[in-house]
């Protein structure tokens, strides 16, 4: 399979993080920007050899390398109303449903993003509507400690009554779609979670107004394989973990991140800008 090298921001290894966890806190307009109580995040740009999945890409299952691609073509065309974003969360539910077999789905939240400057001003995280920047940092969006928490509150008390019971298994799904055709720009790179060490985890907070959580920022490790897919179609989409709730050796989270272009092919980043469309979904299925 091709290898393209591309940047990815990695978490720095600071000594600042054996005595405080890296935080990074989306505070209210009426707080007013301050870096100092805004982020103590780090990052180190690493030059890192990306491997195309295309001749493959049937050969990355879930289950084993913590994503895989599933070809869907959505039926939603624009996402430009809260009935188009809801009835495209439907669809996830659905989609994720027969893939996985579940006995249940609740696609909880979806967030449009797009690679270009972000006016200034206030960014309305409630707004299914807002585009956001592509996420830069490797990370992973839960923890050991935040998955089953964020499971719990996103589930109605029946659903928990009826769903939280011995013999069924709990998992964070994503998926990612480009809106682009052939994307080039700030394409999504996934890990190998068959290639992670349990030491390039560190467990970061997130501090919003309404409450904060846990996710992994993620260490450099040259032992680490990454993926990508080359030219990515809107009917192509991500499919990748992160959280479940089995313990055993096969993937359980997928460390990701936007991946830049390197110096001498900034032309990539001249293609058609990045937009997509993402979801986050509770899936429980039967052990």
């Amino acid at each position: 399979m091709p290898n393209r090298s591309f940047i990815l921001n990695f978490l720095q290894p600071l000594p600042l993080y054996k005595t405080e966890r890296p935080f990074l806190a989306n505070v209210s307009p009426e707080v007013g920007f301050n870096p100092k109580i805004h982020t103590n995040i780090q990052v180190e740009q690493c030059q890192v050899d990306v491997t195309d999945i295309r001749p493959r890409i049937s050969d990355f299952k879930l289950e084993k390398c913590g994503f895989q691609v599933t070809k869907h073509e959505t039926v939603v065309s624009v996402f430009d109303t809260n009935e188009s974003m809801e009835r495209y969360r439907r669809e996830s539910e659905q989609l994720l449903t027969k893939i996985f077999g579940a006995v249940k789905v609740r696609t909880w939240d979806s967030q449009l993003r797009i690679n270009a400057p972000v006016e200034d001003g206030v960014f309305d995280m409630t707004d299914p509507l807002a585009w956001d920047k592509p996420a830069r940092s490797v990370h992973n969006d839960y923890t050991w400690t935040s998955g089953p928490i964020t499971m719990k509150e996103r589930l109605t008390e029946e659903e928990r009554a009826e769903y939280l019971r011995p013999g069924l298994r709990y998992r964070m799904i994503n998926t990612w779609r480009t809106l682009v055709p052939n994307l080039q720009n700030s394409p999504l790179a996934m890990m190998d979670f068959c290639s992670l060490h349990p030491d390039d985890l560190e467990v970061s907070d997130r501090v919003r107004p309404n409450g904060s959580g846990e996710l992994f920022h993620v260490y450099h490790n040259p032992k680490q394989k990454w993926y990508w897919l080359d030219s990515m179609m809107s009917d192509e989409l991500l499919v990748f973990v992160t959280y479940d709730s089995k313990a055993g050796d096969h993937a359980r989270i997928c460390p990701h991140a936007a991946a830049e272009p390197i110096p001498g092919e900034e032309y990539l980043q001249s293609s058609p800008a990045r937009r997509s469309i993402e979801t986050r979904s509770i899936v429980i299925t039967r052990c």
